[in-house]
């Protein structure tokens, strides 16, 4: 059996709690966080915080109740009561409580924390390498929404399903302006003459967690790029908290180098042990 908490209680994840007007069913109305841990602790769990509660105030929402201390609180127990013992993941999902058409009754939320899976404490380097095309047929657009992780994911799902059928790991995905965005879960960086760079949070991607870890520990530079002058950088890697960081080693036909991302795990795992 796995444990969840919602709203003050923790239930078994089978078990079904949600009413069939939840407004995140209904609506996509709502946010969510995915989180990594280590022995229990939520890694970089500041900047979710800073993150969920920016996202917070963009949707309106009264969620008083949502503090660092209190997450860190949750998260502990969410990791004990599932036996946890190494790594885990955990999905935090805030949403708009029941009532209204797509103008609410009200701007209270509920608050859910599901186990995932567990994993190991450290990020692995492996070369297991991805491939990764390009989803065309979908722009995501550039708004105050765009730097938040909102249950509206259809553009990734749409992203996901290509990926799929083209027999690829993932896939880039485009802004407004034709330009390189994100991938499907995950911020991009790239290599350049030994310099590292990644798209703005004005390329309309997500304000990953690890994609502001990753800036701090290589000094990254924010920079606009296009599909066709990316094939031409060195390196590329992507990155999540779920995944850490994953070196791509093929896009468009292009071999790329890999080193720097599996030796920036390394870094990132020392990083990490240096916060705690």
């Amino acid at each position: 059996m796995k444990w969840a908490y919602y709203n003050g209680q923790w239930v078994d994840v089978t078990m079904p709690v949600l009413h069939l007007n939840n407004r995140g069913f209904i609506y996509g109305d709502g946010l969510f966080e995915s989180i990594r841990c280590s022995r229990g602790k939520a890694n970089f769990l500041s900047l979710h915080v800073e993150r969920l509660l920016a996202g917070i105030a963009v949707l309106n929402l009264k969620c008083d109740f949502i503090t660092e201390d209190f997450l860190h609180e949750i998260i502990l127990e969410c990791n004990q009561k599932n036996n946890f013992r190494t790594g885990s993941k955990l999905r935090l999902v805030i949403t708009r409580n029941s009532g209204g058409t797509y103008l609410p009754e009200q701007n209270n939320a509920s608050l859910c924390l599901l186990p995932s899976a567990e994993v190991e404490s450290e990020y692995i380097a492996t070369e297991n390498f991805v491939e990764i095309g390009v989803y065309r047929e979908q722009q995501k657009p550039i708004n105050k929404l765009s730097g938040f992780k909102n249950c509206n994911s259809l553009l990734y799902v749409l992203a996901s399903i290509y990926t799929q059928e083209m027999r690829l790991d993932d896939s880039l995905i485009l802004n407004s302006k034709n330009k390189l965005c994100q991938a499907t879960s995950s911020n991009v960086f790239w290599l350049k003459d030994n310099r590292v760079y990644t798209t703005s949070l004005s390329s309309g991607c997500v304000n990953g967690v690890m994609r502001r870890v990753i800036i701090q520990i290589t000094n990254a530079t924010e920079q606009e790029i296009s599909i066709e002058q990316l094939v031409d950088v060195d390196e590329i890697f992507l990155t999540n908290t779920g995944s850490g960081i994953r070196s791509v080693n093929k896009m468009s036909g292009k071999v790329f180098r890999t080193d720097y991302g599996l030796e920036l795990t390394d870094k990132l795992n020392k990083f990490i042990k240096e916060q705690i």
